[in-house]
């Protein structure tokens, strides 16, 4: 019974972390939603890595903020036009942690591969370990080297520092709107001039879809 107890007494700390990345779905097929999910996350062809875990971009998939609250005026009204017209084409609707998660039919979604914090829409990626949904935030992390700091990463790649961590080496950067976040940080990777670098999600592993 102690044992039992110990084990119990251990999980809740989980289960009060996770209980914030639960997913809702709300299924527009007669079809599977993981065999959805994993239809449009082949078809992009798409792959990349984050925190030792990989993610296939979902083909047509759109996450956005539940609260506005920080968008005013015309920027508001648009979110609220574009999200309900997304939602009425949407092959599956879900959410996690304070976003409406779509996957449309069609994959010429109102988002570029260069999404930043302040977008109205995200890309989402598809974990095939745990089968979960990840939110793209569009920022790079990289670890850099102090013969590379991140003042050249940015002029030399043209991307924006947006946070800065000079105890452990480490940057976060986004793209200009017409560039391709998976393409810059593979170019990142190849160059030798920084230790690592990955695309920032939002997941949790411990609630698959």
């Amino acid at each position: 019974m102690k044992k039992i107890n110990i084990l119990v007494a251990a999980a809740l700390p989980l289960l009060a972390c996770a209980s914030d990345f639960k997913v809702d779905e709300t299924i527009y097929s007669p079809s599977s939603p993981n065999a959805i999910i994993e239809q449009k996350a082949e078809e992009s062809g798409i792959s990349f890595f984050s925190n030792n875990q990989e993610y296939k971009l979902i083909s047509g998939g759109i996450a956005s903020k539940n609260n506005n609250s920080n968008l005013h005026g015309s920027s508001s009204s648009m979110s609220a036009s574009l999200s309900s017209s997304v939602s009425s084409s949407s092959l599956w609707q879900g959410t996690k942690a304070g976003y409406n998660l779509f996957i449309k039919e069609k994959s010429n979604s109102p988002v570029t591969a260069s999404v930043s914090n302040t977008s109205i829409f995200y890309q989402i990626g598809y974990n095939p370990r745990t089968k979960g949904i990840a939110i793209i935030n569009g920022k790079i992390i990289v670890t850099y080297t102090n013969e590379f700091p991140p003042e050249k990463i940015s002029e030399y790649f043209n991307i924006n520092v947006v946070d800065h961590f000079p105890a452990i080496n480490v940057a976060f950067f986004i793209v200009p709107e017409w560039a391709d976040i998976f393409t810059i940080t593979d170019i990142l990777n190849q160059s030798d001039l920084v230790s690592k670098a990955e695309i920032e999600v939002l997941d949790n592993e411990y609630i698959p879809l």
